[in-house]
């Protein structure tokens, strides 16, 4: 019948706390991506976009991801994972709040490159 138990070791609990972080991650990218599809009737509005600049504002967050994706590891690698972690943290914060100054398109590019 029944299993024996064993109590549970602290690698467990990491592998668990990794799990939700990982899966918030997801979840948080999925959220932006859905948010886009509110916010582009504004933005449109605001920057006077036609439909390929719409079209390429959308798109720009998946392009970085894809970006990331492929050269995330290797920088990982090479410089360690919580070193990247940290520098992506860094390039977010420079980023957001040079999006949230962005007067147009081009700006707003720039902001987001860092």
């Amino acid at each position: 019948m029944s299993e024996i138990s064993k109590p549970h070791s602290s690698g467990d609990r990491f592998v668990r706390v990794a799990v939700v972080i990982a899966s918030l991650g997801g979840m948080l990218f999925g959220y932006d991506t859905g948010v886009i599809s509110g916010a582009l009737l504004f933005v449109k509005e605001q920057f006077n976009l036609s439909s390929t600049m719409q079209e390429l504002v959308v798109s720009a967050v998946l392009i970085g991801a894809v970006i990331g994706a492929v050269i995330g590891g290797i920088l990982a690698d090479r410089y360690g994972r919580r070193k990247m972690i940290i520098a992506s943290g860094i390039i977010f914060t420079f980023s957001a709040i040079g999006t949230s100054m962005a007067t147009d398109v081009s700006t707003c590019k720039a902001g987001a490159a860092g």
